[in-house]
């Protein structure tokens, strides 16, 4: 089981629940979390284009899952503070197995999204960046620092 978000967004009670109600183990349960939704994102991003398991920055007993070998190519982003975008991209970014990274508002990557395109240990050669939503959502500047980190 793959839990998105931090203990703020799905408290450990539910985890707990997991084992207890539906007998899934604790060591089969791997959370997925950032600072914020753009850290969140960035960590699923992260995960979805690892090709190895046991990922930098992840403590997992006995170890992390693989990750699921996303393209590393390109990128989907959606404005973030509103995630009706993000929602309606999800699947089209899925069939062409790309990650979504967050913005942190229409005019602000926020701290986590930057970080993540310019790390060459998660993204190689980002060609494409396909952009969820108008420029309302997403403004053209932000397009061209996330361009450019």
């Amino acid at each position: 089981v793959i839990v998105m978000g931090g203990p703020a967004a799905i408290t450990d009670a539910v985890l707990t629940e997991l084992e207890t109600e539906v007998g899934i183990p604790a060591s089969s349960v791997f959370r997925l979390f950032g600072n914020d939704r753009t850290g969140t994102a960035a960590a699923t991003a992260q995960f979805e284009t690892a090709t190895t398991a046991n990922l930098p920055g992840y403590s997992c007993t006995p170890s992390c899952p693989v990750g699921l070998g996303y393209e590393t190519s390109a990128v989907a982003l959606a404005r973030g503070d509103d995630s009706a975008d993000a929602l309606s991209g999800g699947p089209i970014a899925g069939l062409a197995n790309e990650p979504i990274l967050l913005s942190a508002s229409p005019t602000g990557l926020g701290t986590y999204t930057p970080v993540y395109l310019s790390d060459a240990s998660y993204l190689f050669n980002t060609a494409t960046i396909n952009v969820f939503g108008g420029p309302d959502a997403i403004v053209p500047a932000n397009l061209t620092a996330a361009a450019a980190p």
